[in-house]
């Protein structure tokens, strides 16, 4: 699934960790009658393992999204779509046609069932971000990259505008809009490329400036953006790079504080 003619399992757990992610940032919208699994990503040994509770829900209880990859789509529970648009409002995620008659403001696969106590309980979270626009070089484009390449809920906040789950997906083959939807994250990803980036250079070689440790940088700056792209900022700041040279995967990731944000 990842990789093409050559598997990638370095994709498969990029993509493992987003259901992770994306569950928390539904978690973290504290909608009331919304309920969610248990969900651990473990890491033994090279391999990566998603461990999720059993919940009470079987074939039956689907009230939201799609099962069958858009042949169906669940939309028919006024209250549990009020509390999805809600969420959808809270993560910037823009509302978009995954059916000819069925807007949605989340993935088209991602579901909702409605448990026996009366509880909501979401669940697929691989895809609820949108994807980095894809490499406009097709010798690097991978059609599968939007598994695993996802934008950051932070970098949604900081933009400031919905964005579509479904952007370069088959999900958005009934949606009119599907040309506009792909070019607002065309814009979003060129905004974190130029503006981003950039400014996490910035921070980064002023900080060396003022003597600050590079692991103290990273506590200064939040993670906007994937490791992979660390080593663009660090390019981008030349008396930076030397001592972030030194920091582990894990430094790398412990963003906590806005590089983009300006003192009040």
């Amino acid at each position: 699934m990842y990789g093409g003619d050559q598997r990638s399992d370095e994709n498969a757990l990029k993509a493992a960790s987003l259901e992770l992610k994306g569950l928390m940032s539904y978690y973290s919208c504290n909608i009331p009658g919304l309920a969610f699994p248990l969900m651990s990503v473990i890491d033994y040994k090279g391999y990566r393992v998603v461990a999720m509770s059993i919940l009470p829900i079987g074939g039956s209880t689907l009230c939201y999204g799609s099962p069958n990859a858009g042949k169906n789509v669940f939309h028919d529970n006024a209250d549990v779509n009020q509390k999805m648009e809600e969420a959808g409002r809270l993560l910037l995620l823009k509302k978009h046609f995954v059916s000819p008659t069925v807007e949605l403001p989340s993935p088209g696969d991602l579901e909702v069932h409605l448990g026996p106590d009366g509880l909501y309980y979401v669940l697929d979270f691989g895809r609820v971000f949108p994807p980095e626009a894809p490499d406009t070089d097709p010798e690097r484009r991978d059609k599968r990259q939007v598994y695993y390449k996802c934008l950051r809920p932070e970098l949604l906040r900081k933009y400031g505008s919905p964005l579509c789950s479904d952007a370069f997906t088959n999900w958005q083959k009934n949606d009119p809009h599907w040309e506009e939807n792909n070019e607002e994250v065309r814009k979003a990803t060129k905004f974190l490329c130029d503006i981003v980036i950039p400014a996490v250079a910035a921070k980064m070689d002023e900080s060396v400036s003022e003597d600050i440790s590079a692991r103290d940088q990273f506590d200064q700056t939040r993670a906007m953006f994937a490791l992979r792209f660390s080593q663009v900022a660090m390019r981008q700041a030349p008396g930076a790079a030397s001592r972030l040279e030194k920091l582990s995967s894990d430094d790398l990731t412990r963003f906590s504080s806005d590089p983009m944000k300006t003192e009040e």
